[in-house]
């Protein structure tokens, strides 16, 4: 079986740049659809609570309520909330795009191999790990600001806490994004070629 030798010092610092610019331009892109489905579940929440409380608002009536909660929040008029959205998430769409195209291109300048492989399953991977990390920082965010709020209910964290999410969050995007670029790479990186074999000798009749 061919050996796999090690990734070269240029490859692996082309898996880093590709892994940490493609995932956080991906985080990115991604960011107004989990907003979206942020404010349907919102919505659900309040028609579930409404229903459980024997209201009679439809889930119509909570989607429209949530819409202008977030109009307000936001400070744009209620009928411009659809077309922002739809706006957001075609850029979404293509900071995902163009982060994916990025990752192969660097790939290939630094010569990896696979380059649209190590793209897809380092993005695979990285997307897990960042649901993962995400939520166990979520908990521990809204653990320390409730520590700090004791006897005044329930509280979310507050500017500084909220400064400080962001960073270790970024900081996590760009980890997971070297990380799992890299192991990719390291997993899909070419066999070395065979040697050459040396013909066997030539047996002559008589010598």
């Amino acid at each position: 079986m061919t050996a796999r030798p090690p990734l070269s010092r240029r490859q692996r610092r082309g898996a880093a740049i590709a892994g940490i610019v493609g995932f956080l331009l991906a985080t990115i892109g991604w960011v107004p659809y989990v907003l979206v489905g942020l404010g349907y579940a919102f919505a659900f929440g309040v028609y579930f609570l409404g229903s459980l409380l024997g209201g009679g608002d439809s889930q119509d009536s909570a989607n429209t309520d949530t819409g202008k909660l977030a109009a307000d929040f936001i400070g744009i008029p209620a009928s411009a909330l659809g077309f922002l959205i739809s706006i957001a998430c075609v850029v979404g769409v293509l900071l995902i795009a163009a982060g994916i195209v990025l990752s192969i291109v660097i790939l290939k300048r630094y010569s990896v191999n696979r380059a649209a492989g190590v793209t897809w399953l380092g993005l695979l991977l990285a997307i897990v790990g960042s649901w993962i990390l995400d939520a166990i920082l979520t908990i521990v965010i809204y653990a320390v600001a409730a520590a700090g709020d004791l006897g005044k209910g329930p509280v979310g964290p507050g500017g500084a806490l909220t400064v400080i999410y962001l960073l270790i969050a970024l900081a996590i995007q760009v980890l997971l994004g070297w990380l799992c670029w890299w192991w990719m790479a390291h997993a899909l990186r070419r066999r070395a070629a065979p040697a050459d074999q040396p013909e066997p000798p030539q047996l002559i009749p008589g010598s």
